[in-house]
This record gives C-alpha cells, sequence and structure tokens, in this order.
C-alpha cells in the first residue's frame, strides 16, 4: 500500500466517522457502536501501515 492509499483510506474512515447513517432518533448504542467500528478499523490500517510500509509487497513507495 503507498503512503498515498493510506492517506485516503483514513480519509474515507474519518469521513464515515463525521456523516454517521445513524440520526438524532437513533440508539445511542447503535450510534456508539458504529463509532467505535470506525476508530478501529483506523486503528488496524494505521498498525497495517506502521508494520508494512510502502514497497513490502511490490508496490511503489
Amino acid at each position: 500500500m503507498t503512503e498515498q492509499e493510506y492517506k485516503m483510506l483514513q480519509k474515507r474512515l474519518t469521513n464515515k466517522l463525521c456523516h454517521s447513517p445513524y440520526g438524532p432518533a437513533s440508539s445511542s448504542k447503535y450510534k456508539e457502536g458504529y463509532r467505535e467500528g470506525i476508530l478501529v478499523a483506523k486503528s488496524v490500517l494505521h498498525g497495517f501501515f506502521q508494520d508494512y510500509p510502502p514497497g513490502d509487497f511490490g508496490d511503489s513507495a
């Protein structure tokens, strides 16, 4: 994964975090679960990028 791809994925996840599909009438548990899921995905992506920097899989840096 290139740094540009990493940044794009992080930005898309951040956008999802800011634009939750759950409205004001939705259960707070659903909203919190959605938020936590997005944050976990961002964390896993960050960890992957740290463990396998650009070039490790034959992609260009």
